[in-house]
C-alpha cells in the first residue's frame, strides 16, 4: 500500500470515529490489530475488534457531543501513520475513571497506525 492509500484509510477511520460508527471504525483495521490506549495507562491494552470497540463505545456513551479533529497527517516509508488528532466534547458520564461531569473537555492525542499487511 502506498502512502496515499495508507492516509486514505486512516483518514476513513477518522471519518468513521467523528460519525460514531464502530462497525465502519473495526472495519478499517485489523480486529485482531493491537491497541494500547496510552492515557488509560497498561490497564487499556488488546485487541482493536474487542479491546477498541468496548473504549470507543465507552467513550461514546460518556461523552455524547464527542467530535474528534485531525490536526496532522502524515506517512512515512513503511506506511506508518502519524496523526494529531483533537478529542472534545461534553463529559456527561465517568469514563475510564474520569470524573468531571458536565464539564467540556479537549484532548489532544496522537495516533500511530500502521497501515497494510496483517497489521492493519
Amino acid at each position: 500500500m502506498d502512502k496515499a492509500a495508507s492516509i486514505h484509510t486512516a483518514e476513513g477511520f477518522f471519518n468513521a470515529y467523528r460519525n460514531r460508527d464502530l462497525d465502519k471504525m473495526v472495519a478499517q483495521c485489523n480486529p485482531e490489530g493491537e491497541l494500547r490506549y496510552v492515557p488509560l495507562g497498561t490497564q487499556v491494552e488488546g485487541k482493536i475488534g474487542t479491546t477498541g470497540r468496548t473504549i470507543w463505545s465507552g467513550l461514546f456513551y460518556a461523552a455524547p457531543d464527542l467530535i474528534n479533529r485531525v490536526e496532522l497527517i502524515f506517512a512515512d516509508t513503511e506506511c506508518n501513520i502519524y496523526t494529531e488528532v483533537v478529542l472534545s466534547g461534553t463529559l456527561a458520564k465517568e469514563f475510564a475513571g474520569m470524573r468531571s461531569p458536565g464539564r467540556y473537555f479537549v484532548l489532544p492525542h496522537a495516533f500511530i497506525l500502521k497501515v497494510g499487511g496483517e497489521e492493519t
